[in-house]
Order: structure tokens, then C-alpha cells, then sequence
């Protein structure tokens, strides 16, 4: 039985008319007691970045390194500020969050709470919903990371469970993929010749055309990667070959094309490493890892698919001044009924 590679077939499809972007960033965030903040944010593809005014920019090369690295700081009054200024993005789309920080004083120690939502891109997946090839937990699950199956799973279940959504999750993307190209030919359907069928049943035809691209691509029938004969072969017609000329692949037609493909695929491109400090010790950093105080998560354009991801860390200081002043109350508490029993 032969391997296939569903992410090979995707790219495959996808460079017979648009590129593959990637971009990875870093950001780091540290919060002061206050409230006001430091953000940093840096990545050797700058396009991916909004270099706005407040934000002081600087440009390296690292030792051994031949790629140029932009790097964005900017200090802000408030994390509320900070949230209000986005600075990754997807392409001309910012990837926009909402921040707040509380601070809870506890006598002995006060609690410092952060939190981060990235506000999700689900609506540009209503189209097809991914809730169309599995459940909600298990989409969650293959973009998230959680939640886990349910059940105690050996190794090897696990892995067959894995590979079940992994199938279901490629074979989303690639009629994603056909919807681009279905679109993008409707929109310019009047320039068909003798179309076979009309423009509403083009369109209504997507996902029978999915169906029919998945089961040759799954079963390594030789098509030879080219969707131009995917769409004559599924309407028994060359119409819409035209489109696949070099005159409409470097036109208006790849440029509307591209458009639709970037809302759908772009935010797949996306990943970051994202750290945090907060004042004091940390406490709760939920799927983060603590490390000398400074919190480190993944952070993924996949995440976003579903809707928010939020980012939730608690850190505590302890106030020695209220220890003290607690002693020196007991203390003269203590001085005051010893002069009273003499």
C-alpha cells in the first residue's frame, strides 16, 4: 500500500495558478505592574509585519546568517493600547486581538492577570466549513491541539485516529482549493465560450467536482497534477481552458484568483513563537511553558480557523510591605494587652 502525501497534493494543485506563503514571526510581550507594557516583535519576512508609526524598527543580519531581520519595538500605557495595534498580518488582513490586564490585591500578595484574544477568521470559511468533514472537537483537536480524544487510546490508536482526521483535514483543504477555482472561473463565466452547463449549475457543481478531484487524487490516477484537464475531464468540455492560458494565468484572472486563494490559504502560513512576562512569579500559564519566569506559546494561523484563541497567564507578587505591617500590628496588638494585664 502506497503512502500519499496530501499536503504534496495540495501544493501540487495550488502552483498550476498561485504560490505557497510563509511567514514566521516572534513576539514577545512584557507587562508591568502598572499595566503598561513592551512589545517586540521581529521576523526575517517583514511583509508579514505592519510597520506603523510608535513603533521604533531596526534591521540585522545575524552571524552566519544571510537573511535580513526587521525588528519592531514599541512601549504602550496600557495592554488595551497595545491591543488596539496590531502588527502581523496575513497578507494585507492584520491578525487583530483583543488584550486586558487585572490586578488583584490580596492583602499578602497581588495577583496580576493577562489575557490575549485573537479574534478568529472563521467567517471566511463559511463557505465550506471544515464541520462538513469532521466534528467541531476533532477539527478543534487537528488545528488547535486540543481537546484530546476522550478514552484511554494506546499509542497505536492514537496514531490510526490521528491519520482518520488528517485525511478528513487535507481532503478539506482540497476542496477549499477547488472552490477557488470554481469562484474565480464564475466570476468571469461570460467569458466562456459554449460553457456546458450554466453559470448556476457551474457553481452548484463544486462540490461533486471536489468529490471527483479527491478520489483521482487519493487513488494516484494519472492526471498529471494539472486541474485545466481536471475540469475538462469532469464536464466533458475544454471550455474553460481559456483560463488556464498564459494570457488569463498572468491577467486579472490569476490576480482575482489569488485573492480568493489568499483568504482561504494564507492564514495556514502563519506561525510565531509568542513569549510573556508578567510582574512576579507565575502561576497559571495554561498551555504555555514557564521558564525562568518568561512564559512561552505556540501560536498559529491554524488557530484562528475556528474562531478566537486566547492567550490566559496569571502571575502573583508577594507585598512584603503588608507583612510588615501586619508584624508591627501584632506586635503593638501584643504591647497594647500587655499594658493592660499590668
Amino acid at each position: 500500500m502506497r503512502t500519499i502525501n496530501f499536503n504534496i497534493i495540495l501544493i501540487a494543485m495550488a502552483l498550476s495558478m498561485f504560490s505557497c506563503d510563509e511567514w514566521e514571526a516572534r513576539i514577545s510581550t512584557e507587562v508591568f505592574s502598572d499595566g503598561s507594557c513592551v512589545r517586540e516583535v521581529s521576523s526575517k519576512d517583514a511583509d508579514c509585519l505592519i510597520i506603523d508609526e510608535g513603533w521604533s524598527k531596526t534591521e540585522i543580519i545575524a552571524d552566519g546568517d544571510t537573511v535580513k531581520t526587521t525588528i519592531l519595538s514599541r512601549r504602550f500605557n496600557s495592554v488595551e493600547e497595545m491591543g488596539s495595534s496590531p502588527v502581523i498580518r496575513v497578507y494585507d488582513d492584520p491578525v487583530r486581538s483583543e488584550t486586558s490586564f487585572d490586578k488583584r490585591f490580596k492583602w499578602f500578595y497581588t495577583d496580576y492577570i493577562f489575557t490575549e484574544t485573537f479574534l478568529g477568521w472563521s467567517d471566511r470559511y463559511d463557505e465550506l466549513p471544515v464541520s462538513r468533514f469532521m466534528t467541531q472537537d476533532e477539527a478543534s483537536y487537528m488545528l488547535v491541539g486540543y481537546p484530546a480524544p476522550e478514552g484511554h487510546l494506546t499509542g497505536s490508536e492514537m496514531h490510526d485516529l490521528t491519520s482518520e482526521l488528517e485525511v478528513k483535514l487535507a481532503e478539506w483543504k482540497h476542496s477549499l482549493l477547488i472552490y477557488v477555482y470554481v469562484n474565480t472561473i464564475a466570476h468571469f463565466y461570460g467569458d466562456v465560450k459554449n460553457p456546458p452547463v450554466d453559470l448556476n449549475t457551474f457553481i452548484a457543481a463544486r462540490d461533486s467536482l471536489a468529490a471527483f478531484s479527491w478520489k483521482r487524487q487519493t487513488e494516484l490516477l494519472p492526471i498529471d497534477d494539472e486541474v485545466e484537464q481536471l475540469f475538462s475531464d469532469f464536464f466533458k468540455s475544454d471550455a474553460y481552458s481559456i483560463f488556464f492560458s498564459k494570457t488569463y494565468k498572468d491577467g486579472i484572472y490569476k490576480q482575482y484568483g489569488r485573492a480568493l486563494y489568499d483568504k482561504s490559504f494564507g492564514l495556514f502560513g502563519l506561525s510565531a513563537s509568542y513569549t510573556l512576562k508578567l510582574p512576579g512569579k507565575v502561576f497559571y500559564a495554561g498551555p504555555g511553558t514557564v521558564e525562568e519566569d518568561r512564559i512561552s506559546y505556540r501560536f498559529k494561523g491554524d488557530f484562528l480557523v475556528l474562531g478566537d484563541y486566547t492567550i490566559t497567564a496569571s502571575s502573583r507578587v508577594v507585598n512584603a510591605w503588608t507583612i510588615i505591617v501586619t508584624i508591627l500590628a501584632a506586635l503593638a496588638a501584643g504591647i497594647l494587652l500587655i499594658k493592660k494585664k499590668d
